[in-house]
């Protein structure tokens, strides 16, 4: 069995195979303390959110990757220059709701393909590979698509039909849940964080099928996005630091963990009061993200997609860089 660096099977299942208590415990805070749904939503997307984002140019600091970047200067440098400049034109001259839109549906792919990568982390075959990913995608597709048709006025759309598509949707994610059940029963050291990262990567937009707000729903998923996201990188960061010798001055600063904690803090804190103040502070939680949005709020904004492509390129294990510089460092 595939087992991360981490220090016990149980903190590699609550943060990165099955942090399934994040959604449980986000929902027993809005159902017991709804007064307070306007802090959980700034705690998830502003704190959380972008302490996960900011884990991402953590791995600017090894020379190694600087220098993988050079080589590949055009989808380093290049495209997310174009990709810039295509969501500055978007958002200023078009529509700020067309660039926000866009950006979503990146999101979208990005958070999946997450899910997707980390229960390939955990396969041991061909077989044992493939059918967790079409498990995860379909069980993504499915509440996406119940939750356009139940958030999205649409007057031709018939209410039965919706109805039939949530009953599908949460047929197809019980049978999914049981399935994964099952096979954990058979062989629960082998096959535990298989099952676990399947289960997690197909309820992780089960929260819209919920009577709550979409951006409640979103909230209560992507946090589970957010703890794996962070806990590969702090593996990652944390094994290096105990493997390589660092020798310019520039490379000991960089991968000193006081250096990178404050780094960290100080994205938090400015991403976080960028975003804080760029939305519409009358705006209900329902409207979270949905009006008000200003230039302010653009900035982060723009790191959100540059961390959405970056991280393309930062998971591709198939590059021998990558597989070298990343991957080797997550199993131990």
């Amino acid at each position: 069995m595939n087992r991360l660096t981490t220090k016990s099977n149980f903190l590699e299942a609550t943060l990165v195979s099955f942090p399934i208590w994040i959604p449980f415990l986000y929902y027993f805070l809005l159902s017991e303390f709804p007064a307070y749904e306007l802090l959980y939503l700034y705690f998830i997307f502003f704190v959380l959110g972008e302490f996960h984002f900011g884990a991402t140019w953590v791995f600017l600091i090894d020379k190694s990757n600087r220098n993988f970047m050079r080589e590949h200067f055009f989808y380093a440098y290049t495209v997310p220059i174009l990709m810039i400049i295509f969501f500055v034109s978007t958002w200023f001259f078009i529509s700020p709701f067309i660039a926000f839109f866009l950006s979503t549906l990146f999101n979208i792919f990005h958070v999946t393909r997450q899910s997707v990568g980390i229960t390939k982390l955990y396969a041991s075959d061909s077989f044992t590979r493939k059918i967790p990913q079409i498990v995860v995608y379909v069980n993504s597709f499915m509440p996406l698509f119940y939750g356009f048709l139940k958030y999205i006025n649409i007057d031709f759309i018939n209410l039965h039909f919706v109805d039939l598509v949530f009953f599908i949707t949460l047929s197809i994610l019980i049978i999914s849940i049981i399935a994964s059940l099952l096979i954990l029963s058979l062989n629960f050291k082998k096959y535990s964080n298989l099952c676990f990262s399947t289960i997690t990567g197909s309820v992780l937009y089960a929260p819209f099928l919920l009577d709550i707000s979409f951006i409640q729903a979103g909230a209560m998923g992507i946090g589970m996005h957010y703890i794996q996201y962070i806990t590969l990188q702090m593996i990652i960061f944390f094994r290096k630091r105990k493997t390589i010798s660092y020798e310019g001055i520039y490379d000991r600063v960089a991968n000193n963990l006081i250096v990178i904690s404050v780094f960290i803090l100080f994205y938090i804190l400015i991403m976080g009061m960028l975003l804080y103040f760029g939305r519409d502070h009358t705006a209900s939680s329902d409207e979270f993200f949905a009006s008000g949005l200003n230039f302010l709020y653009f900035i982060p904004f723009i790191m959100h997609n540059i961390h959405f492509y970056a991280d393309m390129f930062i998971w591709k294990f198939s590059n021998p860089h990558i597989r070298k510089n990343i991957g080797s460092f997550l199993f131990g």
